[in-house]
């Protein structure tokens, strides 16, 4: 991971063969895109590169300073959205459905604001 200096965009690559959750190219692509429109996320999918693990996927999204939120934190965030604990770290909505993982601190960022 690292930001790029003329957009100021963090570039993130997967390491073959691990692409998210589910380990499959096309779900970890869906993932992106419902992280865009239930959270107002900016990642965008860069690029694909092959080597002999398999595929990796490159993607980008805004640089945000901030701090890891605590555990408190994340669950006060997680219930004012709607969501209901359905596991580790792990979060469902009993409306629209959605069900969302791997929400610890290492995967959410406070703003200036405080904001997730």
């Amino acid at each position: 991971m690292h930001t790029h200096p003329l957009t100021g965009r963090v570039i993130k690559t997967t390491k073959a063969p691990n692409l998210g959750d589910r380990g499959n190219l096309v779900d970890y692509l869906h993932n992106i895109a419902w992280s865009n429109e239930l959270f107002q996320d900016d990642i965008f999918f860069e690029r694909m590169i092959e080597d002999l693990d398999g595929p990796s996927v490159i993607i980008s999204q805004p640089f945000i300073q901030g701090t890891s939120p605590t555990e408190p934190q994340i669950i006060a965030w997680m219930e004012a959205q709607g969501y209901i604990k359905d596991g580790y770290n792990k979060w469902r909505h009993p409306d629209t459905g959605p069900v969302i993982a791997y929400t610890h601190p290492g995967n959410f960022i406070l703003d200036a604001e405080g904001n997730a």
